[in-house]
């Protein structure tokens, strides 16, 4: 479910912290329920995964919209442009799957955004390798209507990604790797459970963590 704007509360910087924090928690938590639900546990199942073509293949190692979502040599000598590539591809994570949150990593709708999002990425006149850039455009694009979330949904990834670009490196990495778990439905049950027992954090370890690292969320 994508939540409201913050209204009254981004008045208050420090509420609006906390929120985004709370918010945080409860994302990844219903992600590592929703991955776990959906990985396949018996032949039925693995047909009903196999049945969602385009959620069942388009993360698949190798492709390029997954490739594009791991980390690789950008070729950029500056720290800056490394980092701003870094924080594209943390959004793409990021949005990719609250579109899973919010349409069901199964479903119908799922089926058709991710169909609409291959068709474009497929059908591009760019030789070039897909970059994290390059899928943040065309994700933050109003390609698929009518989707009457997906500017809460854009709203929602800049409070997200605000706050975790402020996490410690080692957290940002652990971050981005659960993300990219989540989205590949892996058959090995055990690399869902395994990657998030590396940062089990309650409101309360966000809000510590993040805020005892120097700028403010979002900046």
């Amino acid at each position: 479910m994508i939540s409201p704007r913050l209204g009254d509360a981004a008045a208050d910087p420090k509420s609006a912290f906390e929120h985004s924090c709370k918010e945080f928690t409860e994302f990844f938590k219903r992600r590592k329920m929703q991955a776990l639900k959906t990985l396949p546990a018996t032949s039925g199942e693995q047909n009903r995964l196999r049945a969602h073509r385009y959620r069942s293949t388009t993360f698949q190692d190798g492709t390029p919209i997954f490739t594009a979502l791991n980390r690789m040599d950008t070729g950029y000598e500056s720290p800056d442009k490394r980092q701003a590539v870094e924080h594209c591809r943390m959004a793409c994570l990021v949005y990719l799957n609250l579109v899973m949150d919010e349409l069901g990593d199964l479903s119908e709708a799922t089926e058709n955004y991710l169909k609409t999002l291959r068709g474009i990425v497929d059908d591009s006149d760019d030789d070039s390798s897909l970059t994290a850039e390059h899928l943040l455009w065309t994700l933050l694009a109003t390609f698929d209507e009518p989707d009457h979330g997906h500017y809460e949904r854009i709203w929602k990834t800049c409070r997200l990604v605000g706050l975790i670009k402020r996490s410690a490196p080692q957290t940002l990495s652990r971050l981005e790797n659960t993300l990219r778990v989540y989205l590949q439905i892996p058959e090995d049950i055990k690399r869902l459970e395994d990657v998030p027992r590396d940062f089990i954090w309650g409101h309360g370890n966000v809000l510590m963590e993040v805020d005892s690292r120097p700028g403010f969320v979002g900046s």
